[in-house]
């Protein structure tokens, strides 16, 4: 009797790593898919392209301007005396200041909260689905027993 017990052990840990391989492998495969970029971008069109605009927005205000081809008008830089020049690049300075605050600000702000959200959501729906394997798991496991 002894050794049929023992053998019973033996199946039902056989059982339970083969379940335990299955469940891993079904996870390996989910965490794959979300963050195979192609599939995400055929369930969510919108959601990909909204990350991406907010990426290429994101680096583009984290990057350093190089210069923006402007050049001061009727004077040749060597021409120039140090005092011009310096009031002409802070007169240059001012209007480019203007110029980028206001509205674009606004918009940057309003698309990154949407952004955010998005992916917010997205995280969540992962994290749900991973809880809701898990506990799928351990209930198989607890019938099994």
């Amino acid at each position: 009797m002894g050794e049929r017990s023992s053998d019973q052990i033996a199946e039902q840990i056989h059982r339970t790593r083969q379940d335990l391989r299955d469940n891993l492998n079904e996870l390996e495969d989910k965490i794959k898919g979300a963050f195979d970029w192609r599939a995400q971008f055929e369930e969510r069109p919108l959601t990909m392209l909204t990350v991406a605009l907010g990426g290429g927005m994101l680096l583009a205000a984290l990057l350093p301007r190089g210069g923006n081809g402007r050049r001061h008008r009727g004077y040749s830089g060597a021409s120039m005396r140090a005092e011009d020049r310096r009031a002409a690049d802070e007169a240059e300075r001012r209007t480019i200041e203007r110029e980028s605050n206001g509205s674009g600000d606004a918009f940057k702000g309003a698309f990154m909260t949407a952004t955010a959200s998005r992916i917010g959501g997205f995280l969540g729906q992962m994290l749900a689905g991973y809880r809701q394997e898990t506990k799928r798991g351990k209930r198989e496991q607890h019938y099994s027993d």
